[in-house]
């Protein structure tokens, strides 16, 4: 499904978007900027391509552009290209295998990351960087001032999250 420079209206985004991912599934995915040529890119994600794991999984090829880093923003790093996996299955006994499949050929491309988004990801299942050097220092100098105690946690760890990867990290 593809579709360019279109006018379109948000109830028909959310209708293509709600197409793509039906209620009552089980659902994992996660999100890598690069900006490496097509053919690297490919390439580096032949694993993630050629397995894709059911009916209900796909992955998302996004030519973003670039914008420009903005000083507030809290998703500050992105990159021309955003590569992102989605799968959807039904059999809770599957969670680990489509888990893996998601999060294990990203950490494996690791090299060509410029982060991830923190929309698609769970930090707990493959840890990356969101924020720009500057937005990710600035975060922690107002962590510093305002939860000197370290009440609050920066990131979500294995030991704190639900999905079959993270468990499976902690266990071992």
């Amino acid at each position: 499904w593809a579709s360019a420079n279109r006018e379109t209206t948000l109830d028909e985004l959310y209708a293509a978007a709600d197409a793509l991912t039906p209620r009552g599934l089980r659902w994992a995915l996660d999100g890598i900027w690069l900006d490496a040529p097509a053919g690297q890119v490919l390439t580096a994600a032949a694993p993630l391509l050629d397995a894709i794991p059911s009916d209900r999984s796909f992955v998302f090829w996004m030519l973003w552009g670039h914008y420009p880093e903005r000083d507030n923003a809290c998703w500050s790093v992105q990159a021309p290209l955003y590569l992102s996996p989605n799968a959807g299955w039904s059999d809770s006994a599957q969670d680990l295998a489509h888990e893996r499949w998601v999060h294990d050929p990203l950490a494996a491309m690791r090299g060509l990351s410029h982060g991830l988004q923190f929309s698609d990801n769970n930090l707990a299942d493959r840890p990356d960087i969101g924020l720009s050097p500057a937005n990710a220092a600035r975060v922690e100098e107002i962590r510093a001032r305002y939860d000197p105690d370290g009440r609050f946690r920066s990131y979500m760890t294995p030991a704190e999250s639900t999905t079959a990867l993270a468990r499976s990290r902690v266990a071992q």
